[in-house]
């Protein structure tokens, strides 16, 4: 077990956050510099992928619930974010708005990557 606690300070405002975990680590393994290393590459997925299907494609309030259709809306959206990504863009709000008219141009982008 481990315990991260946390604290943000924003516009003079500190909050506090602690998290608790379960690891199969051995204890000279899940040392404390490791697990921050693990936290860190969770919050790296949430953030890269999880936060833009969620708040970014609106994935959470689509109301899609019957059959295979929330796999179908998942498998989409990582589409999306596979081609906004393989176009060389970071943000994808802003990809959206630049293609919000134009989709096609973002299939015709080719990367230089």
């Amino acid at each position: 077990m481990f315990r991260l606690e946390r604290r943000v300070t924003e516009q003079g405002t500190t909050t506090g956050e602690v998290r608790s975990g379960i690891t199969s680590l051995p204890p000279q393994v899940a040392v404390a510099e490791r697990m921050m290393e693990v936290v860190r590459m969770e919050w790296g997925i949430e953030n890269g992928l999880h936060h833009r299907r969620d708040v970014t494609l609106r994935e959470d309030a689509c109301q899609l619930r019957r059959g295979q259709a929330p796999q179908v809306l998942a498998a989409l959206n990582n589409v999306v974010l596979g081609i906004v990504q393989r176009a060389g863009h970071q943000n994808l709000a802003a990809a959206q708005c630049a293609f919000s008219y134009a989709f096609d141009r973002l299939l015709a982008h080719r990367s230089t990557g």
